[in-house]
């Protein structure tokens, strides 16, 4: 995030200019009593839209800047703020700031217009863990104010994203697996015509590989692969996916490939040096006789 000042104007709205400057200037936040209703998108960025702009939480200056340009840019830039922050109530202008607690709120207006999508949701493990800390929210995959669509560059679930936003959660094994994997590999090389985390687990409905309806169940890992791979077989539910590339285990046999090909390189680059080495020798014995 951008920090510094600005000099915009805040617009002559008595209640929205006294709720400015109480959280500017003391270091509070606003009560739900001085929110102002009815706001417009550009009411609230007078405030949201100034660099700097903070409350308190926890002992904590938490920034509640927007970036007006991204936002007006994202999916969502033609909504009102209203849309996914109904004044009043739990949030916004709260004597508390929560930043998870505002964005389970925001997350409860999401499926008001993503009834569908919202539906997928709840039957997958993100859901069921919902009230838990490990909770995986809408904004955590999609970001907040400034969501673009999945086929946008930019956004944060665009294919060659993905892994990266998956990783924030979801660190240690599973992520250094998938990244020394030939799908990681292909990702990080930049292109979007390979495996990354959705492709194999799903996006709004992701279940445990327990779960028979999961798209990484045994039973349906060979459908799952099939959505890349041609005529898919019965053997690749055999092998192991996330195998750590050690001498030992699973990963024992791409271990060893690895090996092998990395000294079949090493002694193929040093024979061919030589070899021109013992080349040009030659050549110049034959100039010098």
């Amino acid at each position: 995030m951008r920090h510094g000042t600005t000099t915009a104007r805040i617009r002559p709205l008595p209640l929205l200019a006294l709720a400015a400057a109480i959280w500017l200037g003391g270091g509070t936040t606003v009560k739900a009593s001085q929110a102002p209703r009815g706001a417009s998108v550009q009411e609230c960025l007078d405030c949201h839209g100034r660099q700097g702009f903070s409350a308190s939480f926890a002992g904590q200056r938490l920034s509640l800047y927007v970036d007006p340009q991204a936002y007006t840019a994202s999916i969502h830039g033609t909504n009102a703020c209203t849309t996914c922050h109904p004044l009043g109530g739990l949030q916004p202008h709260v004597k508390s700031y929560s930043p998870r607690a505002t964005a389970r709120a925001v997350d409860d207006n999401c499926r008001h217009c993503h009834k569908e999508v919202a539906g997928q949701y709840q039957q997958g493990v993100h859901a069921r863990e919902f009230y838990g800390a490990s909770a995986a929210l809408c904004s955590d995959c999609h970001g907040s104010h400034d969501i673009r669509k999945k086929t946008d560059s930019r956004s944060l679930v665009y294919p060659t994203n993905v892994p990266s936003t998956c990783g924030r959660c979801h660190q240690g094994e599973e992520m250094k697996t998938y990244q020394e994997s030939f799908h990681g590999r292909a990702i990080s090389l930049g292109t979007a015509k390979t495996a990354q985390c959705a492709s194999c687990h799903g996006s709004h409905d992701i279940r445990g590989p327990e779960d028979p309806a999961s798209a990484v169940a045994e039973v349906n890992l060979p459908q799952t692969c099939a959505r890349c791979h041609l005529y898919p077989r019965e053997n690749f539910t055999k092998g192991k996916e996330h195998a750590v590339v050690v001498s030992k285990g699973p990963g024992a046999p791409m271990y060893y490939t690895l090996k092998f090909f990395t000294w079949l390189t090493i002694v193929t680059m040093v024979a061919l040096i030589l070899h021109i080495e013992v080349e040009l020798l030659g050549k110049l014995k034959r100039l010098g006789g």
